[in-house]
């Protein structure tokens, strides 16, 4: 199964977690990434991703982001193709810079688009499933049993207990606090001055700078 994380579904643990949905969201996407680590699921990237990334509020998390390209099976590069299909998106009312990353995962036949933005899952989007984190864990469910919340916590924190101690481990769960920032809200005006013609430009001039520093 071949699926593509936005960059939102990316930043939601590191989102504010007061709210019970973007913690839900926080804890689903955390999973997909096990699932991609066990070669359980193929994960695409694009350079759009690495476009949007450079534009984090934090380095550390846009280094944390970065480093999943290399567990991706394909990485996709913005094509004339992507930008015809990105403009027919936007007759959906899809804006630009949500039209390119669903238009590379189309040229990634992509089974599924991972996205915590409710403008993008509200769109009628052919070719290709868009979908939250936690709903496409249900559609996961349906072939693989999950992991219990209790089996899980018991296995993290053996892990953490063995590597640091049980009082360092313990110390280390009450320090888990998430920022009051939410990527989702931040990233919708991002972009909002720039046409598609002028992100896809951007996105492709970025690409090159990628190239060299690779």
């Amino acid at each position: 199964m071949r699926i593509y994380l936005d960059l939102c579904c990316y930043n939601r643990p590191y989102d504010e977690q007061d709210n019970i949905i973007v913690r839900l969201e926080s804890e689903a996407k955390l999973f997909i990434q096990g699932l991609i680590r066990d070669r359980q699921l193929e994960l695409v990237w694009s350079s759009m991703l690495d476009y949007e990334n450079k534009d984090n509020q934090s380095d550390k998390k846009c280094e944390r982001i970065a480093a999943w390209k290399k567990m991706a099976v394909v990485s996709v590069r913005i094509n004339d193709t992507i930008q015809k299909t990105a403009a027919n998106l936007m007759t959906l009312g899809i804006k630009n810079n949500d039209a390119i990353p669903i238009a590379s995962a189309v040229a990634a036949h992509v089974d599924y688009f991972i996205t915590t933005d409710k403008r993008i899952l509200n769109k009628p989007v052919a070719k290709i499933m868009t979908i939250n984190s936690l709903h496409f864990l249900e559609r996961y469910e349906d072939d693989k049993l999950l992991e219990n919340d209790v089996l899980l916590k018991r296995a993290g924190m053996e892990v953490l207990t063995e590597h640091l101690g049980l009082i360092e481990a313990e110390r280390f769960v009450m320090l888990l606090r998430r920022e009051s920032f939410d990527y989702t809200e931040w990233r919708r005006t991002l972009y909002k001055n720039k046409t598609l013609e002028e992100l896809c430009d951007d996105v492709k001039r970025f690409e090159k700078i990628n190239d060299q520093t690779e």
